[in-house]
């Protein structure tokens, strides 16, 4: 039985909702330095508590931090709303995609025990 079906170049429908499937390049380099960078704003302050049970949250400013590695994490994902919003109009060139769009991030930091109870996104 096949659960995805294919739609465009890595991209397939299961139960009718588009999934992204990428690898992304470099990931571990850029991992790496998000990791030290989160470790860093950890120690820095104690976050936030929002849905986090026990763990750590970033206040929801990641977008926004400014480092080569959330520049290239930005990309990524600028890259692929513009691979969802081409699934729209059909067009494989993605130069010619323009969409306008608000996005935000934070940082959820679980280990073992700690989890994010359920919750809502307005907007």
């Amino acid at each position: 039985m096949q659960y995805l079906t294919p739609i465009a170049p890595n991209t397939a429908l299961a139960f009718a909702t588009p999934i992204l499937v990428r690898k992304v390049p470099d990931f571990e380099i850029v991992n790496r330095g998000l990791g030290e960078q989160i470790r860093a704003a950890m120690q820095r302050d104690g976050g936030v508590q929002i849905s986090n049970v026990g763990g750590w949250q970033s206040k929801p400013d990641f977008w926004s931090w400014e480092s080569d590695e959330v520049a290239t994490w930005r990309g990524w994902v600028h890259g692929a709303i513009l691979r969802m919003a081409a699934l729209l109009t059909e067009e494989t060139d993605l130069a010619k995609v323009d969409v306008a769009y608000r996005a935000g991030a934070w940082v959820n930091v679980n280990r073992n025990g700690h989890y994010n109870d359920g919750h809502i996104h307005p907007d």
